[in-house]
């Protein structure tokens, strides 16, 4: 492997006349000494710019004995957009670390150009959702760091970032940070690493270091970015370590190891279980160390998407307008369908992945067919992935037989969007959002963050469609609020009704008349009803004997679920090796009470 490259250019330029804005983010005042006993990344490393190998990630984070930053950064900082960087590859399923102009590709990280507001030692981006970068190969998102102080740093203050790269079109993320020092008039060289990812098919170390840019100026919005983040963090459901959960529900011996017990966690990525208005996080692993971010780290949703993006804004149509929104024709709201085809198919049957179009029945053998992927999966260009969702050939009436595709479920929020667009009056010039309507009426509402917002889309610009059955991002708090809001609120936040009733308690197997259809996923029986999973088990049921319960679930490609007990609890997944081994989990979580 050749030695680390420049990932990043820049000039550096701070003002230190105003004060931060500042909005009691916690962890704030910082009251260490600042004498840290630092022998991983010191002052020397940072301004010499190199970082020739993978490090602890503790490097990054912010320390016990941390002071409180010397300088204020508020204005633009220009990160990468230099030379390579440096990789090792663990695994690479379609081989293109094998072909030296991809390799050179994918090693330069994109120029980012990041707008920060400091609020005491909290640096937060305006934009902390996914970002468009224009490369070939990758866009990222880059979260709220911090900044501090060091006896060591020779008076400058030192500053850390987490960031996300994001595969284009695609929707696998990698788990990074950044960190470098400022004096107020000029800043070291940044180091960047790459640990971790949460992808089945390419998986690597990527680290460098390199100089930075920064062009002081205070954004318009800075007040009020400051503002929306704090509100964010006050949002979250408290944190408590995974290890707790046996001492706070004492009665019932419940054990934090069981919680993803029987996966491998070499490739868990993070996973936890809420209960009773808390939530206990198992630690967020990297190949080299914990990450220094587990509250910001941008997971992708893969196919939890379908049930948390396109089933909710279905249900929230429904509760807004009638359920007879469920009952409308997808043909009417597609472009040019294929003629004689899609006839009868309603907007439920395409979430019910039933439309009776298909090629082939078996479990998963249309959505991994080669012509699937190259005329859907890898396509960018709006109408040319509509066409491919369309392929599929009539093979019986809809509503009768459950198929899986990701297809029906981009055909369904392109409906969900053209139907939207007809309610507000939408133009060329001012094009309906399902997401950002979704974002309006549920997510805001929710208090998700700011990073789930934005979502992989056609055209790869902010103004394409979102794809609706995968690629979005959410943090550990993000999906256990939409799965809170789906299980235990049935749908209500406070006393306002956000999700059609009915429609809701069908996909969570509480309407005995509507089961859903037979879905058969890793030789395993499942119901599937509007875009939620649901498996009956076995579990305890006092003394020795047992009862039947539903586990209703989001799932995700590559090794994502998310369970949703009777009882209230929630048990999150996010790994990368396609292990749903859920099944003693699930048992565990439903001790709670």
């Amino acid at each position: 492997m050749a030695a680390a490259s420049p990932i990043a250019a820049l000039a550096f330029a701070v003002s230190v006349a105003a004060p931060a804005t500042a909005v009691n983010l916690p962890g704030d005042p910082l009251t260490g000494s600042g004498d840290v006993a630092r022998t991983l990344l010191p002052a020397a490393q940072l301004h010499a710019g190199e970082l020739l190998s993978p490090i602890d990630n503790a490097a990054f984070a912010l320390p016990e004995d941390a002071a409180p930053p010397r300088h204020q950064m508020r204005g633009t900082l220009q990160l990468f957009g230099g030379g390579a960087s440096s990789w090792t590859v663990h695994h690479d399923f379609y081989s293109r670390a094998q072909e030296p102009p991809i390799v050179a590709a994918l090693r330069r990280v994109p120029r980012l150009d990041v707008v920060l507001t400091q609020s005491g030692s909290h640096l937060i981006p305006a934009n902390r959702a996914l970002r468009f970068t224009g490369d070939a190969y990758w866009n990222a998102i880059v979260g709220a760091g911090r900044i501090w102080s060091e006896s060591g740093d020779g008076g400058s203050s030192r500053a850390s970032l987490p960031i996300t790269l994001v595969e284009r079109n695609q929707n696998c993320a990698y788990h990074g940070v950044v960190s470098f020092l400022f004096d107020g008039s000029s800043t070291s060289p940044a180091a960047f690493q790459v640990t971790q990812e949460t992808c089945k098919y390419f998986r690597f170390d990527l680290w460098g270091a390199g100089p930075t840019r920064y062009t002081a100026g205070e954004a318009p919005n800075a007040d009020a970015v400051a503002a929306a983040y704090a509100a964010e963090v006050r949002a979250r459901i408290p944190v408590r370590p995974i290890d707790e959960i046996r001492n706070d529900h004492p009665r019932v011996q419940v054990y934090p190891q069981s919680f993803g017990g029987g996966m491998d966690h070499k490739h868990l990525t993070a996973h936890g279980v809420a209960f009773g208005g808390i939530h206990y996080a198992g630690p967020v692993r990297t190949r080299h160390g914990d990450y220094p971010y587990p509250d910001q780290i941008r997971l992708p949703s893969y196919s939890t998407a379908k049930t948390a993006f396109a089933a909710v804004a279905l249900l929230r149509l429904a509760q807004l307008h009638g359920d007879d929104v469920a009952q409308l024709l997808l043909r009417d709201y597609l472009p040019k369908p294929p003629k004689d085809a899609w006839q009868d198919v309603t907007f439920e049957h395409a979430l019910d992945m039933a439309t009776g179009h298909y090629w082939d029945p078996a479990d998963q053998e249309d959505e991994k067919d080669t012509t699937t992927e190259l005329n859907f999966f890898v396509v960018e260009n709006q109408n040319r992935r509509l066409r491919g969702a369309l392929a599929y050939t009539a093979r019986e009436p809809p509503g009768r037989r459950w198929v899986y595709h990701t297809t029906d479920t981009y055909l369904l929020t392109y409906a969900m969007t053209e139907y939207l667009g007809r309610l507000v009056g939408a133009t060329k010039k001012e094009p309906a959002d399902l997401l950002a309507f979704v974002a309006d009426e549920v997510y805001r509402p929710l208090g998700l963050s700011a990073g789930a917002l934005q979502a992989v889309r056609t055209e790869n610009r902010a103004g394409g469609r979102p794809f609706g059955g995968y690629g979005m991002f959410w943090t550990p708090d993000d999906i256990l609020k939409i799965a809170n809001l789906l299980n235990k609120d049935r749908g209500r936040i406070g006393d306002r009704q956000l999700l059609h009733p009915d429609l809701l308690a069908a996909a969570m197997q509480e309407d005995p008349d509507d089961r859903g259809l037979d879905a058969v996923h890793q030789a395993k029986p499942n119901k599937y009803n509007n875009s939620v999973w649901s498996r009956k088990i076995q579990v305890p049921d006092g003394g020795a004997g047992t009862k039947e319960i539903w586990v209703r679930q989001m799932l995700g490609y590559g090794g994502i679920g998310v369970l949703m007990l009777p009882n209230g609890a929630v048990f999150y997944y996010f790994g990368d090796d396609d292990d749903h081994e859920w099944l003693r989990s699930a048992r565990e979580a439903y001790k709670l009470r």
